[in-house]
């Protein structure tokens, strides 16, 4: 599906997938009824937060819905919470059928993601290598129930190298601590788990933080995507 030129409500333009997606993972892909109109979604997503957009595809010639829409919210957490409360819900008393929610695709991602997506739970961190487990558990359970915290450590001497993760139960829980915890963390999503993304992360941060001892960073507020950008 092309989502510039046929994601639309009213016929108009739409601008390309990658300016959509700012912050990373703010949109979500919606299953609905051929017959639900941008009103109603407005209605039953305003709830979770600012709506940048709502645009239903539509067909080219008769204008008439596909039954797919998408909408934008102006934070990353608003979506994740958006689609973590109304997946499998019907949006009226008229309607039969569980409407269907995912955060909407992107480059970065190749697909749409669900909420099981572990993509969208665990997180990245630069912590202090003095920080412990429960340090890190301590400081990053403001923002939701953590499955699990680990800190990443010296194969041979087995001290911190001052990198960790944390697993959230909830994709909207890993927004709140990106979004909302101190910029000296530099929390992104973490990659997928594999050895080469989870080297490749180490790598990252280790140069980073040879480069930025000193200085005070300058951080994209809303890094919510593993393609997350920092500027020094």
């Amino acid at each position: 599906m092309d989502e510039a030129g046929s994601c639309a409500s009213g016929g108009g333009f739409r601008p390309g997938v990658d300016s959509l997606d700012e912050p990373p993972n703010s949109r979500i892909f919606l299953v609905i009824s051929k017959y639900t109109p941008e009103s109603v979604l407005r209605e039953r997503f305003s709830p979770f937060g600012e709506i940048q957009d709502i645009w239903v595809v539509r067909d080219k010639h008769t204008k008439e819905s596909k039954g797919i829409a998408f909408v934008k919210f102006a934070r990353s957490s608003q979506a994740c919470r958006a689609m973590e409360e109304m997946h499998g819900r019907c949006l009226g008393p008229n309607d039969t059928k569980p409407i269907k929610v995912f955060i909407a695709q992107s480059r970065s991602s190749g697909s749409h993601r669900d909420v099981e997506d572990e993509e969208l739970t665990r997180i990245f961190v630069m912590i202090p290598k003095s920080y412990t487990e429960e340090d890190l558990r301590e400081k990053f359970k403001v923002y939701g129930d953590i499955e699990y915290c680990s800190i990443i450590k010296n194969k041979v001497t087995g001290e911190s190298k001052g990198l960790g993760y944390v697993r959230y139960l909830k994709p909207s829980q890993a927004a709140q601590a990106i979004e909302n915890c101190d910029r000296s963390f530099r929390a992104i999503l973490a990659e997928p788990k594999n050895k080469a993304s989870e080297s490749s992360e180490q790598d990252y941060y280790s140069n980073m933080r040879q480069e930025t001892l000193g200085h005070e960073p300058r951080v994209n507020m809303f890094p919510f995507g593993k393609w997350a950008t920092y500027i020094l």
